[in-house]
């Protein structure tokens, strides 16, 4: 319980009977990012993505690895693919405004930023 060594063991031991299914790579990649082992969570976020390229949270946590690994216009690809899906999803916001920060967008980081505020905002009331 709460060992994301042994959770990777037991999401591998899914993946061999159901090498096809997106889910438990996503599943896997998130256990990896727990880990902060983003490389492999980026690996299998990929994977989930390439079985299945419609769903949001594959393309939301692509997204969010790679702003974390500072791989900002790859990052945008997924985030604004994400976005097209739920254009009110507060995550989807805040990392855009970084991505667009660090890569010289001032004003489509705050374009970002601004929604990401109201949606915090609206969250909270």
């Amino acid at each position: 319980k709460n060992n994301p060594d042994q959770a990777i063991i037991d999401i591998k031991t899914a993946i061999k009977m159901q090498p096809d299914n997106y889910y438990f790579f996503l599943v896997e990649g998130h256990i990896y990012e727990i880990k902060k082992d983003y490389s492999n969570a980026i690996s299998s976020y990929k994977r989930s993505f390439s079985l299945n390229n419609s769903n949001f949270d594959t393309r939301l946590s692509l997204g969010r690895t790679l702003t974390l690994t500072k791989q900002y216009n790859k990052a945008v690809t997924y985030l604004k693919q994400a976005e097209e899906i739920d254009p009110s999803h507060i995550q989807i916001h805040y990392y855009l405004s970084v991505c667009y920060q660090e890569t010289n967008n001032p004003d489509l980081a705050k374009k970002h930023r601004e929604i990401y505020e109201e949606l915090k905002n609206a969250q909270q009331n």
